[in-house]
């Protein structure tokens, strides 16, 4: 199992734990590197958050995979986020696929780091 944080959150009056999911280093740089200077705190704060539909933290992989897949806009990152709450499969798909002659090609491996992040 990953290693989390619990976190305890105020909002509007009333306290919330989270769990926060320490993030890699490459991704940590590729979000800096991508997202608007307003953007990236958001992104990170997105990505340690992230759970699959088992409430599991997100592993590295689903959180690069979300990450390229969002092309760097918060929108498309929080939908990828929310995506690998219903079926993480499709997060690996936009993240590590292409098409190439109307067929699904592995064009990345994302269980790695990003390369050059």
């Amino acid at each position: 199992m990953r290693p989390r944080h619990l976190v305890r959150r105020i909002f509007g009056g009333f306290a919330e734990d989270i769990v926060e999911t320490p993030l890699p280093e490459d991704l940590v740089r590729w979000v800096a590197t991508h997202f608007s200077a307003g953007d990236s705190a958001a992104a990170l704060a997105c990505l340690k958050q992230a759970v699959t539909h088992t409430g599991e933290p997100a592993s590295p992989r689903f959180l690069r995979c979300a990450a390229l897949s969002s092309g760097g806009e918060l929108k498309r990152l929080q939908q990828q986020i929310a995506q690998l709450r219903i079926d993480w499969r499709d997060v690996i798909v936009a993240g590590e696929y292409s098409v190439k002659n109307k067929k699904l090609i592995r064009s990345r491996d994302l269980a790695k780091p990003i390369a050059g992040a």
